[in-house]
C-alpha cells in the first residue's frame, strides 16, 4: 500500500475545503509542522518540508479527513514522508560531496552544487549532462530554490520536479563515479 492511500483511508472522500480554509489550516499548522521539522531535518531543511507537505495536502484537499485531530495528523504523515526524503537527499549531497574530494575537486561552500561548479572536472561533468537535469540542478544548487520554487519556474508539478531533480543528481553522481574509476584505473575522466 503505498504511503499516500494510507492517508485517505477507506477511499471516500474527505471534506473539501476552499482557499479561505485552507488559508486558516495553512496558518494554523504550518508554525507547528515547522517547528517538529526543524527537530527533525534541521533548519535547512524544515522550510522546503513545510512547502512540500502543504502542497500535497492542497492538491489533495479533497481528500482531508473532516475531523480537525485526524485533519492534522494526516498533515504529520505527510511531513514525516517529507522529512524522510529530505534525509535521504542530504545523505545523497553528503555522500557525493565526499567523492568530489576524493578526486580532487575544491571545496568552496557547504552546497554541494558550489563544489561541483567550483570544480574545473565537475564542471565538464555537468556540462555534458543533458539541458534539462543541468538546468534542474542549477535551479537548485545554484540558485538555492526550492523544489517547489524551481517547480513553479519549470512550470511544472512538485512531484514532477523531484523526480527530475533526483534523477539529475543520480546521473550527475554517476558521471562523477565513473570518471573516479578512470582516474584510478590511470585514465583523464
Amino acid at each position: 500500500m503505498r504511503w499516500c492511500d494510507e492517508l485517505e483511508g477507506s477511499g471516500r472522500r474527505g471534506a473539501v475545503i476552499d482557499a479561505a480554509a485552507f488559508r486558516v489550516f495553512f496558518t494554523r499548522l504550518a508554525p507547528e509542522v515547522r517547528r517538529w521539522a526543524v527537530r527533525v531535518v534541521g533548519q535547512d531543511a524544515a522550510d522546503d518540508v513545510v512547502a512540500e507537505t502543504f502542497t500535497v495536502a492542497w492538491r489533495r484537499r479533497d481528500h482531508l479527513p473532516e475531523d480537525e485531530d485526524h485533519r492534522r495528523a494526516w498533515v504529520f504523515v505527510v511531513a514525516r514522508h517529507k522529512a524522510s526524503h529530505a534525509r535521504a537527499r542530504r545523505t545523497r549531497d553528503n555522500a557525493l560531496q565526499r567523492r568530489l574530494v576524493e578526486v580532487g575537486a575544491p571545496i568552496v561552500g557547504q552546497d554541494v552544487a558550489d563544489v561541483v561548479v567550483a570544480s574545473t572536472y565537475a564542471a565538464t561533468v555537468l556540462r555534458d549532462l543533458s539541458p534539462d537535469d543541468r538546468e534542474v540542478l542549477m535551479l537548485v544548487g545554484v540558485e538555492g530554490l526550492s523544489p517547489a520554487d524551481a517547480a513553479a519556474v519549470l512550470g511544472c508539478s512538485m512531484s514532477a520536479m523531484t523526480t527530475r531533480l533526483s534523477r539529475a543528481r543520480r546521473r550527475l553522481e554517476a558521471r562523477l563515479v565513473d570518471g573516479e574509476a578512470a582516474v584510478s584505473l590511470g585514465g583523464t575522466p
